[in-house]
């Protein structure tokens, strides 16, 4: 596996945003399948249904993007995996460990560059800065 994409990269696929474009140029220079956790699946679906809440999509629009992810879970755009959560965990508390006292980023952010590391990713893309600056002290190549 050669590029981890973070959930908040991968969102922009389904619900447009001003960096939309960027994440579906990133997105094409990668070869499917893409690496898909768990941790992604729940993250992507949540933020699409919190649109409706927040009123910047509407139910229509939510059940559009909801299908759209699922469609491309089933045509094989990413592959999902499970890997060994407790692995994870452990490098998770090691970046934590690190640069936690330095660099503020959110436990799920961790949990995405932990993921990365163990699955062995050559490059990190993520549109949150925190997270990017993370990555790359733990190092990761991180785009954009």
């Amino acid at each position: 596996m050669s590029v981890y994409c973070d959930s908040s990269l991968l969102f922009k696929l389904y619900v447009f945003e001003q960096d939309s474009p960027q994440a579906a140029a990133l997105v094409s220079r990668s070869k499917p399948p893409l690496p898909l956790s768990p941790l992604h699946e729940i993250e992507i679906r949540n933020a699409i249904r919190q649109r409706r809440l927040g009123k910047t999509l509407t139910s229509q629009q939510v059940v559009e993007a909801l299908n759209k992810f699922q469609g491309d879970l089933d045509a094989g755009f990413f592959e999902r995996r499970v890997g060994d959560w407790s692995v994870i965990f452990h490098q998770a508390e090691a970046v934590s460990r690190r640069f936690a006292e330095i660099i503020p980023c959110r436990s799920l952010d961790i949990l995405h560059i932990a993921t990365a590391i163990v699955w062995g990713a050559e490059e990190f893309c993520t549109f949150d800065l925190r997270q990017w600056t993370l990555a790359r002290k733990s190092g990761l190549a991180v785009k954009p």
